[in-house]
């Protein structure tokens, strides 16, 4: 009977013990943001090389979103970047997620590149298209076959993880690749191709964002304020006074000539959203408005609670000047 009573009361104070470290942990977590490589994150990693948060904060580049998704699951990072489509099929309830950031919006950024003699979309009928085995990859596979009144059994899909999209292309494993930039720019600028469909034929619909999991936002907004405030004073720098500097910042970081780069930049490929704009997305209930219509393009595994998804009441705390 005492050998069970000192056994029980072992067991008791290790559970405390585990207990007291996983929420002391929680506080002194440096924010560890993971990555794909897409030209759209690169003013976090600005920010990181700057060295303007100190220790305090990590962005981790991985493979591919499944990567960081896994990465996410497995607890090795507490904050993600994601595109509008990954961020709904991917909440759950068990381990759920908060919008911080909306990073920027794709209208001609993310591409389907066919090989130089397939000119337009019906010559890709019978054809092997590469892309990644990702909400987004099957999202803009699946808009181009609603734009363009197609059948999904009209094409071959070859699953292709980011980092192989050059390689696959060039040696004619695919007819056909979507992809985004900086690697679009680097297949047409040295294998050529033809873009037969982009997210300027969907404005309105690729967004990015950073998002944070809720129990190391709830006890971390010190921490992330700042993080977003230095952020958007690298977005206001870089829209209004000192642009070139960045521009030689993400040409040299994602191997890209200048030229493709105000190529992208001056035809608004890629917009970024500054503070102001962000207020007005997540505070005004406009981006959850547009979230829940791009919801009917998927299976959900299980509802979306826009409360915690978009948490005006945090998110009111974070952007308060």
């Amino acid at each position: 009977m005492r050998y069970r009573f000192v056994l029980f009361a072992v067991i008791f104070i290790l559970i405390i013990a585990f207990l007291i470290y996983t929420e002391s942990t929680l506080y002194n977590e440096d924010i560890k943001i993971g990555t794909s490589y897409w030209l759209g994150y690169g003013f976090l990693y600005y920010l990181q090389d700057a060295k303007i948060l100190d220790k305090n904060f990590e962005v981790i580049e991985f493979n591919s979103t499944s990567e960081v998704l896994r990465a996410y699951r497995n607890r090795l990072i507490n904050s993600l970047c994601l595109t509008t489509d990954e961020v709904l099929r991917n909440y759950t309830e068990n381990d759920p997620y908060t919008i911080l950031i909306v990073l920027s919006v794709s209208e001609g950024a993310d591409l389907i590149i066919a090989r130089k003699d397939i000119k337009e979309p019906s010559a890709l009928k019978g054809k092997r298209i590469g892309l990644e085995n990702t909400a987004l990859g099957r999202y803009m596979f699946k808009r181009f076959l609603e734009i363009n009144k197609f059948d999904e059994r009209d094409f071959f899909l070859v699953y292709v993880e980011p980092h192989e999209h050059y390689k696959s292309f060039a040696e004619g494993d695919i007819d056909a690749v979507i992809t985004y930039e900086p690697i679009a720019s680097r297949i047409i600028s040295a294998l050529g191709g033809n873009i037969i469909f982009s997210s300027k034929q969907i404005p309105g619909e690729v967004y990015d964002f950073v998002l944070v999991r809720r129990d190391f936002l709830l006890k971390n907004k010190k921490k992330i304020k700042d993080m977003i405030n230095h952020y958007f004073e690298i977005i206001d720098e870089f829209k209004i006074s000192n642009s070139d500097m960045y521009d030689k910042y993400l040409s040299e970081n994602y191997k890209i000539s200048m030229e493709k780069l105000h190529d992208i930049f001056n035809f608004d490929k890629i917009k970024f959203f500054d503070k102001k704009e962000n207020r007005e997305l997540l505070l005004k209930g406009e981006l959850e408005q547009k979230l829940r219509l791009i919801e009917k393009y998927f299976s959900l595994k299980e509802p979306v609670d826009y409360s915690k998804l978009i948490d005006i009441k945090i998110l009111n705390e974070l952007y308060r000047e």
